[in-house]
């Protein structure tokens, strides 16, 4: 029997120099098929397959990595009204919770399935005219980062907002995209479109994950709640044992990795605002790995 090196990605890489594609895999006779947990990933599963080519037995192992729908709901969220669809889909991908936060696999999936890229070129589409925007952020948190750390001088720059909500109202990073002319990231896990009103900016809609690797984690729409289970906060990541009508199974991912699915670029200013999971975030940061100033 020949062997073929484990396919993930839909690549089928054999031995002794042959080469076939899933699709060209899968046309060839079956002889056997057997689905079982991932021995090095648990939470994924696997299938090996025997067929035949040229009346000789063809083993491949295929990891299962593709986005499971795990769950479809209408957004009836009266603070994420504008979003432009009907229904809030979540999709995880188990096998990459067993990457670590640079492993070039992870970092390709993150930079392909996790990322939207700013189209310079396009209007924005915001909800009020342009020239009508506020851009004062979070108690003129901008402005005074601008004077006080800049002292109005940088331009250019990159910027990271985790926790952007519909980047739009109250952004604190808005002001230094449209005065200053930088750009950025924008990470928001709850279903606002941000990428629809065209900001000169990366987004990617996912959490930040607590871990070096990704995670399946809890999301409420309201991280915070008094004791009547009243919302006081807008969303984050809870406990396991919390429970609430408005929490989601959410896939989240490290900061370090998206950052390297960009390239690892400078970041000049860093607004980290997900409602209590901050901490825990930083920690998972190679701080002699990265430049955040």
């Amino acid at each position: 029997m020949k062997s073929i090196l484990v396919i993930i990605s839909h690549i089928l890489k054999m031995s002794m120099s042959v080469q076939l594609t899933e699709e060209e895999f899968k046309k060839l006779p079956l002889v056997s098929s057997v689905t079982r947990p991932n021995k090095d990933c648990p939470e994924s599963d696997e299938t090996e397959e025997v067929r035949l080519l040229d009346d000789e037995e063809i083993q491949a192992v295929i990891i299962h990595d593709y986005p499971i729908l795990t769950r479809s709901t209408p957004i009836h969220q009266e603070s994420i009204s504008h979003s432009s669809g009907s229904t809030w889909e979540i999709y995880h991908r188990p096998f990459l919770n067993c990457k670590e936060q640079d492993d070039p696999y992870l970092v390709e999936a993150v930079r392909s399935g996790f990322l939207s890229q700013p189209e310079f070129e396009k209007e924005y589409k915001f909800e009020v005219p342009l020239d009508e925007l506020k851009l004062n952020g979070q108690s003129e948190l901008p402005q005074d980062v601008d004077d006080l750390i800049f002292k109005k001088n940088l331009l250019n720059g990159f910027f990271i907002e985790a926790g952007a909500t519909d980047g739009e109202a109250n952004s604190n990073t808005l002001f230094f995209e449209l005065e200053r002319n930088w750009t950025g990231l924008l990470v928001e896990p709850m279903p606002y479109n941000i990428a629809k009103k065209n900001r000169r900016a990366h987004v990617s809609p996912v959490c930040l994950s607590t871990k070096t690797t990704p995670e399946i984690v809890n999301f409420d729409l309201h991280a915070l709640r008094d004791k009547n289970n009243s919302p006081l906060s807008m969303g984050g990541i809870v406990q396991e044992d919390s429970q609430s009508d408005g929490i989601y199974k959410l896939q989240c991912f490290p900061i370090f990795t998206i950052l390297l699915a960009l390239g690892n670029p400078t970041v000049n200013y860093f607004i980290l605002d997900i409602e209590g999971a901050e901490l825990q975030v930083l920690r998972t940061i190679p701080w002699d790995k990265v430049d955040i100033e």
